[in-house]
Protein backbone atom coordinates (compact mmCIF):
# COMPACT_ATOMS: atom_id res chain seq x y z
CA UNK A 1 0.00 0.00 0.00
CA UNK A 2 1.28 3.41 -0.94
CA UNK A 3 0.65 6.28 1.41
CA UNK A 4 0.95 9.87 0.34
CA UNK A 5 2.37 12.09 3.01
CA UNK A 6 0.99 15.52 3.55
CA UNK A 7 2.57 18.33 1.60
CA UNK A 8 3.53 21.02 4.15
CA UNK A 9 2.06 23.64 1.85
CA UNK A 10 -1.18 21.74 1.34
CA UNK A 11 -2.26 22.20 4.93
CA UNK A 12 -2.20 25.95 4.44
CA UNK A 13 -4.62 25.63 1.53
CA UNK A 14 -7.05 23.39 3.44
CA UNK A 15 -10.08 25.28 4.71
CA UNK A 16 -10.41 25.89 8.40
CA UNK A 17 -12.91 23.59 10.17
CA UNK A 18 -15.62 26.27 10.38
CA UNK A 19 -15.17 27.17 6.71
CA UNK A 20 -15.20 23.52 5.68
CA UNK A 21 -18.41 22.92 7.58
CA UNK A 22 -19.97 26.00 5.96
CA UNK A 23 -19.06 24.75 2.51
CA UNK A 24 -20.32 21.23 3.28
CA UNK A 25 -23.67 22.65 4.42
CA UNK A 26 -23.94 24.51 1.14
CA UNK A 27 -23.00 21.54 -1.06
CA UNK A 28 -24.56 18.73 0.98
CA UNK A 29 -22.94 15.74 2.61
CA UNK A 30 -19.26 15.95 3.53
CA UNK A 31 -17.33 13.68 1.18
CA UNK A 32 -14.49 11.29 1.88
CA UNK A 33 -12.40 13.28 -0.60
CA UNK A 34 -12.81 16.35 1.60
CA UNK A 35 -11.60 14.35 4.59
CA UNK A 36 -8.59 13.12 2.60
CA UNK A 37 -7.69 16.66 1.57
CA UNK A 38 -8.08 17.93 5.11
CA UNK A 39 -5.88 15.13 6.50
CA UNK A 40 -3.36 15.43 3.69
CA UNK A 41 -3.61 11.77 2.67
CA UNK A 42 -4.69 9.84 -0.40
CA UNK A 43 -8.33 8.94 -0.95
CA UNK A 44 -7.38 5.27 -0.50
CA UNK A 45 -5.79 5.99 2.89
CA UNK A 46 -8.88 7.90 4.00
CA UNK A 47 -11.06 5.01 2.89
CA UNK A 48 -8.91 2.49 4.75
CA UNK A 49 -9.28 4.52 7.94
CA UNK A 50 -12.95 3.52 8.03
CA UNK A 51 -12.89 0.13 6.31
CA UNK A 52 -9.66 -1.47 7.54
CA UNK A 53 -7.84 0.89 9.94
CA UNK A 54 -5.27 -1.77 10.77
CA UNK A 55 -3.66 -1.08 7.37
CA UNK A 56 -2.69 2.46 8.35
CA UNK A 57 0.09 3.83 10.51
CA UNK A 58 -1.22 5.18 13.79
CA UNK A 59 -0.30 8.78 12.94
CA UNK A 60 -2.05 8.59 9.57
CA UNK A 61 -5.15 7.08 11.13
CA UNK A 62 -5.19 9.81 13.78
CA UNK A 63 -5.00 12.56 11.11
CA UNK A 64 -7.91 11.07 9.18
CA UNK A 65 -10.01 10.65 12.33
CA UNK A 66 -9.29 14.22 13.39
CA UNK A 67 -10.22 15.55 9.95
CA UNK A 68 -13.45 13.53 9.97
CA UNK A 69 -14.44 14.97 13.36
CA UNK A 70 -13.63 18.51 12.29
CA UNK A 71 -15.64 18.22 9.08
CA UNK A 72 -18.52 16.23 10.57
CA UNK A 73 -17.94 13.33 8.18
CA UNK A 74 -20.05 10.17 8.56
CA UNK A 75 -19.09 7.13 6.43
CA UNK A 76 -21.69 6.26 3.79
CA UNK A 77 -22.57 2.66 4.59
CA UNK A 78 -24.75 2.30 1.49
CA UNK A 79 -21.91 3.41 -0.76
CA UNK A 80 -19.74 0.75 0.83
CA UNK A 81 -22.42 -1.81 0.13
CA UNK A 82 -22.58 -0.90 -3.53
CA UNK A 83 -18.81 -1.10 -3.85
CA UNK A 84 -18.30 -4.43 -2.09
CA UNK A 85 -21.59 -6.18 -2.77
CA UNK A 86 -22.13 -6.85 0.94
CA UNK A 87 -23.42 -4.52 3.62
CA UNK A 88 -21.42 -4.35 6.87
CA UNK A 89 -24.69 -3.71 8.73
CA UNK A 90 -26.25 -6.63 10.62
CA UNK A 91 -29.79 -6.60 12.00
CA UNK A 92 -30.17 -8.11 15.49
CA UNK A 93 -33.55 -9.02 16.97
CA UNK A 94 -34.15 -9.36 20.71
CA UNK A 95 -37.40 -10.18 22.52
CA UNK A 96 -36.49 -7.92 25.46
CA UNK A 97 -33.63 -6.14 27.20
CA UNK A 98 -35.10 -6.72 30.67
CA UNK A 99 -32.81 -9.71 30.94
CA UNK A 100 -29.15 -9.47 31.87
CA UNK A 101 -28.38 -12.56 29.78
CA UNK A 102 -29.39 -10.61 26.67
CA UNK A 103 -27.22 -7.72 27.83
CA UNK A 104 -24.22 -10.07 27.87
CA UNK A 105 -25.34 -11.53 24.52
CA UNK A 106 -25.38 -8.05 23.00
CA UNK A 107 -21.94 -7.40 24.46
CA UNK A 108 -20.62 -10.42 22.57
CA UNK A 109 -22.24 -9.25 19.35
CA UNK A 110 -20.69 -5.81 19.74
CA UNK A 111 -17.25 -7.28 20.40
CA UNK A 112 -17.47 -9.37 17.23
CA UNK A 113 -18.72 -6.32 15.30
CA UNK A 114 -15.64 -4.36 16.37
CA UNK A 115 -13.39 -7.23 15.35
CA UNK A 116 -14.95 -7.57 11.90
CA UNK A 117 -15.72 -3.94 11.09
CA UNK A 118 -19.48 -4.50 11.12
CA UNK A 119 -22.29 -2.34 12.41
CA UNK A 120 -25.33 -3.50 14.38
CA UNK A 121 -28.92 -2.35 14.08
CA UNK A 122 -30.95 -3.52 17.08
CA UNK A 123 -34.70 -4.10 17.08
CA UNK A 124 -37.07 -5.60 19.64
CA UNK A 125 -39.89 -8.03 18.87
CA UNK A 126 -42.21 -9.56 21.45
CA UNK A 127 -44.30 -11.66 19.05
CA UNK A 128 -43.80 -13.61 15.79
CA UNK A 129 -45.75 -10.88 13.98
CA UNK A 130 -43.56 -8.02 15.24
CA UNK A 131 -40.48 -10.12 14.48
CA UNK A 132 -41.69 -10.54 10.88
CA UNK A 133 -42.15 -6.77 10.58
CA UNK A 134 -38.64 -6.14 11.91
CA UNK A 135 -37.14 -8.67 9.48
CA UNK A 136 -38.94 -6.97 6.58
CA UNK A 137 -37.49 -3.65 7.72
CA UNK A 138 -34.00 -5.12 7.92
CA UNK A 139 -34.31 -6.55 4.42
CA UNK A 140 -35.61 -3.20 3.16
CA UNK A 141 -32.48 -1.59 4.57
CA UNK A 142 -30.41 -4.18 2.69
CA UNK A 143 -28.56 -5.42 5.76
CA UNK A 144 -25.75 -7.90 5.28
CA UNK A 145 -27.31 -10.40 7.68
CA UNK A 146 -29.86 -10.99 10.43
CA UNK A 147 -29.35 -12.53 13.88
CA UNK A 148 -32.42 -14.17 15.40
CA UNK A 149 -33.25 -15.64 18.78
CA UNK A 150 -34.23 -19.17 17.77
CA UNK A 151 -37.68 -20.55 18.26
CA UNK A 152 -41.05 -19.06 17.38
CA UNK A 153 -41.09 -17.43 13.96
CA UNK A 154 -44.07 -16.56 11.78
CA UNK A 155 -44.39 -18.99 8.84
CA UNK A 156 -43.10 -16.46 6.36
CA UNK A 157 -40.11 -15.06 8.25
CA UNK A 158 -37.54 -17.74 7.44
CA UNK A 159 -39.00 -18.13 3.95
CA UNK A 160 -38.55 -14.41 3.30
CA UNK A 161 -34.95 -14.49 4.50
CA UNK A 162 -34.22 -17.40 2.18
CA UNK A 163 -36.07 -15.93 -0.79
CA UNK A 164 -34.12 -12.69 -0.53
CA UNK A 165 -30.84 -14.57 0.04
CA UNK A 166 -30.32 -12.63 3.27
CA UNK A 167 -27.73 -14.40 5.46
CA UNK A 168 -29.17 -15.24 8.87
CA UNK A 169 -28.40 -17.27 11.94
CA UNK A 170 -30.52 -18.54 14.84
CA UNK A 171 -29.09 -18.25 18.32
CA UNK A 172 -29.73 -19.28 21.90
CA UNK A 173 -31.45 -22.64 21.38
CA UNK A 174 -30.10 -25.96 20.16
CA UNK A 175 -31.05 -27.63 17.95
CA UNK A 176 -31.80 -24.63 15.74
CA UNK A 177 -34.96 -24.99 13.66
CA UNK A 178 -33.32 -23.31 10.71
CA UNK A 179 -30.59 -25.94 10.64
CA UNK A 180 -27.85 -23.62 11.79
CA UNK A 181 -27.21 -21.90 15.06
CA UNK A 182 -25.17 -21.00 18.11
CA UNK A 183 -26.49 -21.69 21.57
CA UNK A 184 -26.86 -24.23 24.35
CA UNK A 185 -28.98 -27.30 25.08
CA UNK A 186 -31.76 -26.03 27.35
CA UNK A 187 -33.28 -29.51 27.72
CA UNK A 188 -29.99 -30.93 28.94
CA UNK A 189 -29.65 -28.03 31.37
CA UNK A 190 -33.13 -28.72 32.78
CA UNK A 191 -32.34 -32.43 33.12
CA UNK A 192 -29.21 -31.54 35.07
CA UNK A 193 -30.99 -29.03 37.33
CA UNK A 194 -33.87 -31.41 38.05
CA UNK A 195 -31.36 -34.16 38.79
CA UNK A 196 -29.61 -31.94 41.31
CA UNK A 197 -32.82 -31.66 43.37
CA UNK A 198 -33.73 -35.33 43.01
CA UNK A 199 -30.27 -36.43 44.07
CA UNK A 200 -30.67 -34.33 47.20
CA UNK A 201 -33.66 -36.50 48.12
CA UNK A 202 -36.37 -34.00 47.21
CA UNK A 203 -39.36 -35.82 45.78
CA UNK A 204 -42.02 -33.13 45.28
CA UNK A 205 -40.72 -30.62 42.76
CA UNK A 206 -42.38 -27.65 41.08
CA UNK A 207 -41.48 -26.05 37.79
CA UNK A 208 -42.50 -22.44 37.20
CA UNK A 209 -43.17 -22.48 33.46
CA UNK A 210 -43.63 -19.79 30.82
CA UNK A 211 -45.39 -20.27 27.49
CA UNK A 212 -45.92 -16.80 26.11
CA UNK A 213 -45.05 -15.28 22.75
CA UNK A 214 -41.53 -16.04 21.49
CA UNK A 215 -41.14 -18.42 24.46
CA UNK A 216 -39.50 -21.40 22.75
CA UNK A 217 -36.40 -20.86 24.88
CA UNK A 218 -38.58 -21.80 27.88
CA UNK A 219 -40.78 -24.40 26.22
CA UNK A 220 -37.95 -26.88 25.67
CA UNK A 221 -37.47 -27.19 29.43
CA UNK A 222 -40.82 -28.64 30.56
CA UNK A 223 -40.55 -32.03 28.75
CA UNK A 224 -37.07 -32.51 30.22
CA UNK A 225 -38.35 -31.71 33.72
CA UNK A 226 -41.27 -34.12 33.39
CA UNK A 227 -39.06 -36.90 32.05
CA UNK A 228 -36.49 -36.50 34.83
CA UNK A 229 -39.16 -36.59 37.54
CA UNK A 230 -40.93 -39.59 35.96
CA UNK A 231 -37.67 -41.55 35.99
CA UNK A 232 -37.47 -41.50 39.82
CA UNK A 233 -39.96 -43.72 41.73
CA UNK A 234 -42.10 -41.74 44.17
CA UNK A 235 -41.19 -38.36 42.70
CA UNK A 236 -43.91 -35.92 41.68
CA UNK A 237 -43.77 -32.82 39.54
CA UNK A 238 -46.01 -29.75 39.64
CA UNK A 239 -46.24 -27.24 36.80
CA UNK A 240 -47.20 -23.64 37.51
CA UNK A 241 -47.37 -21.16 34.58
CA UNK A 242 -46.44 -17.49 34.74
CA UNK A 243 -47.21 -14.76 32.23
CA UNK A 244 -43.89 -12.91 32.60
CA UNK A 245 -40.36 -13.89 33.54
CA UNK A 246 -38.90 -10.50 34.46
CA UNK A 247 -41.00 -9.65 37.53
CA UNK A 248 -40.15 -10.18 41.20
CA UNK A 249 -43.83 -9.94 42.09
CA UNK A 250 -44.67 -12.63 39.54
CA UNK A 251 -42.17 -14.93 41.22
CA UNK A 252 -43.62 -14.21 44.66
CA UNK A 253 -47.17 -14.84 43.44
CA UNK A 254 -46.13 -18.09 41.79
CA UNK A 255 -44.46 -19.27 45.00
CA UNK A 256 -47.59 -18.47 47.00
CA UNK A 257 -49.78 -20.38 44.54
CA UNK A 258 -47.49 -23.42 44.59
CA UNK A 259 -47.45 -23.54 48.38
CA UNK A 260 -51.25 -23.31 48.43
CA UNK A 261 -51.54 -26.15 45.93
CA UNK A 262 -48.83 -28.40 47.35
CA UNK A 263 -47.57 -27.45 50.85
CA UNK A 264 -45.29 -30.48 50.72
CA UNK A 265 -43.25 -29.14 47.78
CA UNK A 266 -39.52 -29.30 48.51
CA UNK A 267 -37.94 -27.69 45.45
CA UNK A 268 -38.93 -25.06 42.91
CA UNK A 269 -37.17 -24.56 39.58
CA UNK A 270 -37.71 -21.09 38.13
CA UNK A 271 -37.48 -19.86 34.51
CA UNK A 272 -35.21 -16.91 35.39
CA UNK A 273 -33.25 -15.64 38.36
CA UNK A 274 -35.74 -12.75 38.67
CA UNK A 275 -38.61 -15.18 39.25
CA UNK A 276 -36.37 -17.20 41.59
CA UNK A 277 -35.55 -14.10 43.65
CA UNK A 278 -39.24 -13.25 43.93
CA UNK A 279 -39.97 -16.82 45.07
CA UNK A 280 -37.15 -16.60 47.61
CA UNK A 281 -38.49 -13.33 49.03
CA UNK A 282 -41.95 -14.89 49.41
CA UNK A 283 -40.50 -17.85 51.32
CA UNK A 284 -38.63 -15.49 53.62
CA UNK A 285 -41.80 -13.49 54.29
CA UNK A 286 -43.48 -16.75 55.33
CA UNK A 287 -40.62 -17.79 57.60
CA UNK A 288 -39.64 -20.73 55.38
CA UNK A 289 -35.95 -21.63 55.41
CA UNK A 290 -34.19 -21.93 52.07
CA UNK A 291 -32.99 -24.55 51.31
CA UNK A 292 -33.79 -26.48 54.51
CA UNK A 293 -37.58 -26.25 54.09
CA UNK A 294 -37.70 -25.64 50.37
CA UNK A 295 -34.96 -25.34 47.73
CA UNK A 296 -35.10 -22.74 44.99
CA UNK A 297 -33.11 -22.58 41.77
CA UNK A 298 -33.08 -20.01 38.99
CA UNK A 299 -31.86 -19.71 35.43
CA UNK A 300 -29.50 -17.38 33.62
CA UNK A 301 -26.93 -16.43 36.26
CA UNK A 302 -28.17 -12.82 36.41
CA UNK A 303 -26.26 -10.45 38.64
CA UNK A 304 -28.91 -10.72 41.36
CA UNK A 305 -28.43 -14.48 41.66
CA UNK A 306 -25.15 -14.03 43.50
CA UNK A 307 -26.40 -11.17 45.69
CA UNK A 308 -29.45 -12.68 47.41
CA UNK A 309 -29.21 -14.34 50.81
CA UNK A 310 -28.95 -17.23 50.32
CA UNK A 311 -27.31 -16.93 46.90
CA UNK A 312 -29.30 -18.62 44.16
CA UNK A 313 -28.35 -21.90 42.54
CA UNK A 314 -28.75 -21.28 38.80
CA UNK A 315 -28.05 -22.38 35.24
CA UNK A 316 -25.19 -20.34 33.82
CA UNK A 317 -25.01 -20.04 30.05
CA UNK A 318 -22.31 -18.16 28.18
CA UNK A 319 -24.51 -15.51 26.58
CA UNK A 320 -21.57 -13.38 25.49
CA UNK A 321 -19.99 -16.34 23.71
CA UNK A 322 -23.29 -17.00 21.91
CA UNK A 323 -23.46 -13.42 20.61
CA UNK A 324 -19.80 -13.31 19.65
CA UNK A 325 -19.83 -16.62 17.80
CA UNK A 326 -23.09 -15.82 16.03
CA UNK A 327 -21.76 -12.71 14.34
CA UNK A 328 -18.49 -14.38 13.37
CA UNK A 329 -20.43 -17.21 11.74
CA UNK A 330 -22.76 -14.87 9.88
CA UNK A 331 -21.08 -14.98 6.49
CA UNK A 332 -22.41 -14.72 2.90
CA UNK A 333 -24.47 -17.80 2.14
CA UNK A 334 -25.15 -18.46 5.82
CA UNK A 335 -28.76 -19.31 5.05
CA UNK A 336 -27.40 -22.72 4.13
CA UNK A 337 -27.33 -25.53 6.66
CA UNK A 338 -24.12 -25.90 8.63
CA UNK A 339 -23.21 -27.53 11.95
CA UNK A 340 -24.49 -25.81 15.06
CA UNK A 341 -22.11 -24.54 17.72
CA UNK A 342 -22.84 -25.52 21.31
CA UNK A 343 -21.46 -22.97 23.78
CA UNK A 344 -22.46 -25.15 26.76
CA UNK A 345 -23.89 -24.42 30.19
CA UNK A 346 -22.95 -24.87 33.84
CA UNK A 347 -25.00 -25.62 36.95
CA UNK A 348 -23.82 -23.15 39.58
CA UNK A 349 -24.74 -24.72 42.88
CA UNK A 350 -24.98 -22.06 45.54
CA UNK A 351 -26.73 -21.89 48.93
CA UNK A 352 -30.39 -21.97 47.83
CA UNK A 353 -30.40 -25.64 46.76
Amino acid sequence: MTEHKADPGAAVLSPAPAEAKRRSRQSGRVTLAAVARRAGVSLMSASNAFRCPEKLRSDTLARVQTAARELGYIPDVLAGTLASGQSPVVGVLLPTMRNSSFERYLSGLRRAARETGRRIILSFADSPESEAEAVETFIGLRVGGVVLIGGDHSPGTLQLLRQTATPFIETWLLPADAGKGVGYDAAAAMTAMTGLHLQAGRRVLALIDHDGALAARYRLRRPAFEAAVAAVPGARGIIHPVGATDSFSEGAAAMAAILAQAPQVRAVICPTDIIAAGALFECQRRGLRVPQDIAISGWGNYEISGQTLPALTTVALDAEAIGHAALLRLMPGSGETCPAQDTGFQILRRDSA
